[in-house]
């Protein structure tokens, strides 16, 4: 039993594994828990307290603009010449009186009074030496029937005024009372709160007003009439009555002072503020108690939960045990006897196997046993699966290479690639950068990392593809066969998930991945590799990952843009030997297709024509192709170009090649072709025809043609309307004459054949194309 105990504490038996594995479970939980109710109770607190600081602010801040509107008012009174008398403490006349009742009554109605009218009950005047009469603004009355019948307060009494005559201040604002009209015709309460304006010192008078301090705070935000507390400079509390203080009284209120926010106090949220005008301090309390409620609410759900589910993690844990303990003892004795057959004939003859071993049945020695058991199963079947996969691989092969099989393999072959099923290709060719190429320049190498690419291509396939198969077709490409499943066609997902694990090594190669057609019958394999292969050299000459497509590539598929006027350009430079400006329009026009979207397969084309653009005028000078020149070479290299640098680098040596040549090879000069186009370049804004030639070279005009023609790769009517539209170029670019004008310049009489010629040489008419100049200075 000791020992059973000492298991439990030392988590070596299963229940205390079980039950620590559910209360870690429970702890999280809690933990989140905890989490998120300290980021609620954050989230509440923001929202009450920027809420109310927002509206605290307004509240103060209009308060203090009535405030002070009274208090204008008391200072403009007081500077009347109606109050002199009182305030010089001169004997007064009723004539006096009467004319500072008229005053108050006056200004009571005047427009700045009046959005502060509804406000002040009353405006009196308090002499230092109180007379039978006193002046209010309702008009005048005995003091004492003032004081005791009208305006009866037990604190605000003709005593109490008479002593605050002798304090220094100009200005205070008194704490709210109860004022009561004992009248009996209309006997009522009020409560009101005095301000009071005076002298600082020597005070003769003052000047008091009642005012309804309820109806401004009501009027302000009604809300704020609880927990709303304002204090004067002497700590007394003006609003509300002292008697209404329902949670915090003054001590505790001003002992937290004043902030520019707020105050988290056991009450609640106090909010704080002290404008520096008239000496008031202002108090807002929220209080927090029915939250509070709600949040133990809360708690004691969670508790009960929590000790439920503690008391359940208990019972479960012994439940798996009771229920589990049996078969998992009889597992363990079977993996003993599988990998130590000799415990089989200890049970055999009757004996208990746990003194052989007292550990067989302990959870961690199943778990090592069944790792051992699984690793010999997964070795067993990798060895197998290598095999078939090596006589797969060689099937596809053979079958896409059209390898002759016997046909006593034409069955094995068929059910290896499961012809039952469509089936398509997907092609990886590898593009390695050059930078990686300077590490890495060995073609073994190379064979090798693209054995790493193939296998990790084979891993993600295999995810959504399990009767696929993928092997390395060449030093830099891959074949992954598959076999498409019911509702099972999902290629750009398994595309787009491949591409995103092989942009990890963005930086070093990357991809043009060709999907194909779907297929049913194993015997179109070929043509499946054929179509692949063929979408591959449709790529765009870009450095990135691309996806191609049989659809996406007759979609895109345009002819590359080099018209006849480039070539007799171009041939004329290369005649005349021209290097730098022969390299140049080279350049210009594989760059020029390249910004057109002009994929690798006609920019291949394109750069065939350009070489055997020169090599026919290699011919037609020398009449056969110099041996010093490598045409097959140049073939071969544009067949392994991959970016429009290796194309224009091909391309360019070879130019440079026959240039070199022909400088070193120049033929004696032609007199009919120098003659001719000497001619042309003098008189070109001259009416120029054939017969004039023949006339001044003595030879018929078919020779002169046929000559031309075979000199030159261009015919002598094309090579004067082209040099009169190069002149016209000039012209357009370079003054504002008019189509018409121009025309008749470079020695077209009609403008409409002018403009045809035009569009034809350039792709655009004269118009157009001095528009284009305005926002472009080039023109392809």
């Amino acid at each position: 039993m000791k020992k059973r105990i000492k298991d439990i504490l030392l988590l070596r038996t299963m229940f205390s594994k079980l039950l620590i594995s559910f209360l870690l479970i429970i702890l999280t939980v809690s933990s989140f828990y905890f989490y998120a109710y300290k980021t609620y109770l954050k989230i509440i607190e923001t929202e009450i307290t920027v809420n109310m600081d927002e509206r605290f602010n307004m509240v103060v801040e209009k308060s203090e603009q009535i405030f002070e509107s009274i208090k204008n008012s008391l200072v403009q009174l007081y500077s009347e010449e109606e109050m002199y008398p009182f305030v010089n403490g001169r004997s007064t006349s009723m004539y006096d009186k009467r004319a500072l009742y008229m005053k108050f009554k006056e200004r009571m109605y005047e427009k700045n009074y009046s959005r502060i009218n509804d406000y002040i009950r009353v405006i009196y005047v308090m002499p230092e030496q109180p007379d039978s009469i006193i002046v209010e603004s309702l008009g005048t009355h005995n003091i004492d029937v003032f004081y005791n019948k009208f305006f009866y307060n037990d604190q605000y009494t003709k005593e109490f005024w008479i002593d605050e005559m002798d304090r220094g201040f100009n200005f205070k604002i008194y704490p709210a009372g109860i004022f009561h009209n004992n009248s009996r015709l209309n006997p009522t309460q009020s409560v009101l709160a005095p301000f009071v304006f005076k002298k600082i010192n020597d005070s003769n008078c003052m000047l008091i007003s009642l005012v309804r301090i309820n109806d401004i705070i009501k009027s302000i935000d009604s809300s704020f009439l609880n927990h709303y507390y304002i204090y004067n400079s002497d700590g007394e509390l003006i609003y509300p009555e002292q008697s209404k203080l329902d949670i915090l009284d003054s001590a505790t209120i001003l002992k937290y002072g004043t902030h520019d926010k707020f105050v988290k106090i056991d009450e609640g949220y106090l909010f704080t503020r002290e404008p520096k005008v008239n000496g008031l301090k202002y108090y807002r309390l929220v209080p927090d108690a029915q939250l509070k409620q709600q949040l133990a609410k809360v708690n004691m759900v969670f508790r009960i939960l929590l000790a439920l589910a503690l008391l359940f993690s208990t019972l479960m844990s012994l439940f798996i045990v009771i229920k589990f303990n049996n078969p998992v003892k009889q597992i363990a004795e079977l993996i003993t006897q599988s990998i130590n057959p000799g415990l089989k004939q200890i049970k055999q003859s009757g004996h208990s196997l746990s003194h052989y071993n007292s550990n067989i049945f302990d959870l961690n020695y199943i778990r090592d046993n069944i790792k051992l058991l699984i690793k010999q199963n997964v070795d067993y079947a990798r060895d197998v699966n290598i095999r078939n996969s090596d006589i797969e691989t060689f099937l596809y092969q053979a079958r896409m290479k059209d390898i002759y099989i016997q046909a006593s393999e034409i069955d094995k072959i068929k059910d290896k690639l499961s012809i039952n099923r469509k089936y398509l290709l997907v092609y990886f060719k590898i593009h390695f950068r050059k930078s990686f190429l300077n590490i890495i320049p060995k073609e073994r190498e190379i064979s090798k990392i693209t054995f790493l690419f193939k296998e990790l291509i084979q891993l993600y396939i295999k995810e959504h593809f399990r009767s696929s198969i993928t092997f390395q077709n060449g030093d830099k490409d891959i074949v992954s066969i598959i076999n498409i499943e019911k509702n099972q066609y999902d290629m750009s997902a398994l595309i787009d998930e491949v591409i995103n694990q092989l942009e990890h090594d963005r930086e070093y190669v990357y991809f043009t991945i060709a999907v194909g057609d779907i297929y049913e019958n194993v015997s179109y394999l070929k043509e499946a590799y054929n179509n692949v292969f063929e979408i591959t050299k449709h790529r765009l000459l870009l450095e990135e990952t691309q996806i191609l497509t049989t659809e996406s590539v007759k979609k895109n598929s345009s002819n590359f843009y080099f018209p006849i006027e480039q070539m007799e350009e171009l041939s004329g430079l290369i005649r005349k030997a021209n290097k730098e400006e022969s390299l140049k329009m080279v350049s210009d026009i594989l760059n020029y297709n390249l910004k057109k979207n002009v994929n690798s397969f006609y920019i291949k084309l394109l750069c065939m024509e350009i070489v055997n653009l020169s090599i026919k005028l290699l011919i037609g000078i020398y009449n056969n192709t110099p041996e010093e020149i490598d045409t097959a070479g140049v073939y071969y290299q544009l067949e392994n170009c991959n970016s429009i640098e290796d194309y224009e680098f091909v391309c360019s040596k070879f130019i440079e090649d026959i240039l070199s040549y022909i400088s070193e090879n120049k033929k004696e000069d032609d007199y009919i072709i120098d003659f001719i186009t000497k001619y042309v370049e003098e008189h070109y804004t001259e009416d120029i025809y054939l017969d004039l030639f023949s006339e001044k070279l003595n030879l018929s005009t078919a020779y002169i043609s046929s000559y031309f023609k075979t000199k030159t790769g261009i015919n002598l009517t094309d090579y004067i309307n082209n040099y009169r539209i190069k002149k016209s170029i000039e012209l357009i670019e370079n003054s504002q004459l008019k189509v018409k004008d121009i025309a008749l310049r470079v020695g077209f009489s009609n403008s409409n054949t002018f403009i045809r010629l035009f569009k034809k040489f350039s792709g655009f008419t004269p118009q157009e194309y001095r528009r284009s100049k305005t926002g472009d200075n080039s023109v392809s």
